[in-house]
Formats: structure tokens, C-alpha cells, sequence
């Protein structure tokens, strides 16, 4: 049977025993979100076994970005469906798999700590063996602020013990005020600051890039930069490299690129491959660590911080407001025309 080491059951109980002696809450789906002692609320939005992740992968989204791009590394084509991220936070459980996919039952709960409860199909499956993703829309109300995810390890599969500690972002609407309007933010909105002509803030000259995805950032004041300073943005889709994104800026950050004294360098986030770089593919790590090195180089976009290493322009770090990191490599694109 597939998972077979995770809390397996056929049906819900009140508690479950666990072997060292303490015990755990078992909770289910449902539709109360009155108090953390009661069941864990959730929907799954998608259940994926092609999406490339590791088993014991755990990954939860706060933000739309991050979401956005959970969703696209499952193999899902087209956008996530809707999801009020004030009230929810998506998670993905990775875990191995065979043929008949197990139902995610609900979220055995100690203290803050949730962990997910399949129950297996009475269907008897063999290999081959896959791993399959959950992705979890999960009710704020329900969860609190603040909890560890917790996936317990499957040794024979190479994984073990899996944790992710998720929280509430600030600028959210207090879970108390679900009629909340005007959430407070610890950082300044993105402003057009009118800065002065050729500036890197001098938006009225910046390039006009109607009909292209770019994604704006921001610098240190909350002033939002030209686009041909730094600027991500899908791949072309009529070449079809829309899977893949593409942070492009100069070889000195901060200045303008796209001249021909500084044509500009970009930095790739390909899992699928698209561009057909498979060292430029393998490089891309979605779980990274920031090394001792990288500085945090003040420009945000939706929360998202970018952090470079100045010794060492091969790659550059995006972290991201649910905590998970991401390094993307140093690229030299195919042309589109």
C-alpha cells in the first residue's frame, strides 16, 4: 500500500495512540472555523503525480506570487483557482504514491504542530510507484497564525521527517476582524516617485512595454524602478517559453540595461525546461538555502526579497514571504524573434 508509514486510517477517531506514548487530536474536514480546538478546515484544490517535486516535499503560499508559482510546479496548465489568501494559505504535500491515490482525511493536531491523515483506498494497487502532490487550500480561522506542518519520514523511500513552520502574513486582516478592510504593512506601498529624468525611478521614460507580463519592483524607499532596470516576466510565449520566468536587470544592479554599452544579463527560473538549457535547468534549486554571502539588495516585489552575492554573479536569491527561498541561475537565452 502507498504511504504506507503515514498516519493511515479507515475511518476518524477521537485519538489516536501514537507508540512513544503521547497522543494526537485527530481532526477532519468540515466547515466550522469557531476554534483552533475544533477540526482543521480545508479544501484540496489538486491532486498532481507528474509535478518533478521530491518526496517529503512540503511548500505552503501566503502570497498570490507564491501561489502562482505552486500551482505551475505541479504540471498544471492555466492559473490556481481563486483563493481569498487573507483567509486561506495553500499548502503541497508531496508523498509516495502507487496507482490508487489515498484521501487526505484530514490534520491530526498537537499544540501547533498539524500533520496530514490519508486514508487508503480498498482497491489493491502495485507498483508503479509515483509521488504524488496534494495542494491544500487550509482555513486561517482554523489553523491559527501560526503552525508546523509536520510529514512523517518514510526512510525506505530516502526521506525523512519533513517540517515547515507557516505564518500568518502581518499585512493580512486580523483573523479576529474577518470584516477587516484596511490591513496595516510594515513596508511602503509601490509608488510611482517621479524620479528625476534617466533615473532609475524615472517611469515617464522607461521603455513601453504594453502587452508584456513584467512584474514591477520596488527599491529600498518603496518607489517603484524602470523596467529596464530590473524587471520579471515570463518567457515569450509565441517561441513557447511561457513556463518559464525570466528576472532581467543589469551587469551592475541598478543601472539601466539594453544599450549597447550594457546590453543586460538575465537570471532564469526554468523547471520544466522550456529553453531547452539543461544545465540552466539543474541549477534552478526551489528550496535554497541564502548562503552566508548573499545581500539583500532592498528591492521587493510582493513581498518577495532579492539577495545577490557580489563575488559571484552566477545566480541570484529570491525569498519569499512564506519563508522558502529560491536560487535562480545565471543564463544566456536562446533568441526569440
Amino acid at each position: 500500500m502507498a504511504a504506507a508509514s503515514l498516519v493511515l486510517v479507515g475511518a476518524a477517531a477521537a485519538v489516536i495512540g501514537r507508540n512513544d506514548g503521547s497522543t494526537i487530536v485527530s481532526t477532519g474536514g468540515g466547515n466550522t472555523t469557531a476554534s483552533l480546538s475544533d477540526p482543521v478546515t480545508f479544501e484540496v484544490l489538486r491532486m498532481a503525480s507528474s509535478d518533478g517535486q521530491p518526496m517529503g516535499t512540503l511548500r505552503a503560499a501566503t502570497y498570490q506570487n507564491a501561489l502562482d508559482r505552486l500551482w505551475a510546479d505541479t504540471g498544471t496548465k492555466g492559473p490556481p483557482p481563486t483563493v481569498d489568501l487573507a483567509k486561506q494559505v495553500v499548502v503541497s504535500i508531496t508523498i509516495p504514491d502507487d496507482a490508487c491515490p489515498p484521501k487526505l482525511d484530514g490534520f491530526d493536531r498537537r499544540g501547533t504542530a498539524l500533520e496530514p491523515r490519508f486514508v487508503e483506498p480498498t482497491t489493491v494497487c502495485e507498483k508503479p510507484l509515483t509521488q504524488r502532490t496534494f495542494v491544500v487550500a487550509m482555513d486561517w480561522a482554523s489553523t491559527g497564525p501560526s503552525f508546523r506542518l509536520f510529514l512523517p519520514g518514510q526512510p525506505v523511500y530516502d526521506f525523512g521527517d519533513t517540517s515547515l513552520v507557516v505564518t500568518r502574513p502581518v499585512t493580512s486582516p486580523a483573523l479576529e476582524d474577518p470584516g477587516a478592510t484596511a490591513p496595516s504593512t510594515t513596508t511602503p506601498d509601490p509608488t510611482d516617485c517621479h524620479g528625476p529624468s534617466g533615473s532609475a525611478t524615472d517611469l515617464k521614460g522607461q521603455p513601453n512595454w504594453k502587452g508584456f507580463a513584467a512584474r514591477h519592483w520596488t527599491d529600498r524607499s518603496g518607489c517603484l524602478v524602470r523596467v529596464d532596470v530590473l524587471v520579471d516576466m515570463p518567457g515569450p510565449a509565441h517561441c513557447g517559453y511561457e513556463d518559464a520566468d525570466v528576472l532581467s536587470m543589469a551587469g551592475n544592479l541598478g543601472d539601466r540595461y539594453g544599450t549597447a554599452g550594457e546590453p543586460g544579463i538575465a537570471y532564469v527560473r526554468d523547471p520544466a525546461g522550456v529553453f531547452g538549457l539543461p544545465a540552466v535547468t539543474a541549477a534552478f534549486e526551489p528550496d535554497a538555502k541564502l548562503p552566508e554571502s548573499a545581500v539583500d539588495t532592498g528591492y521587493r516585489r510582493d513581498g518577495i526579497r532579492l539577495h545577490i552575492d557580489p563575488a559571484d554573479a552566477s545566480a541570484v536569491w529570491l525569498a519569499y514571504p512564506d519563508g522558502h527561498v529560491e536560487l535562480w541561475p545565471l543564463a544566456d537565452l536562446p533568441l526569440c524573434m
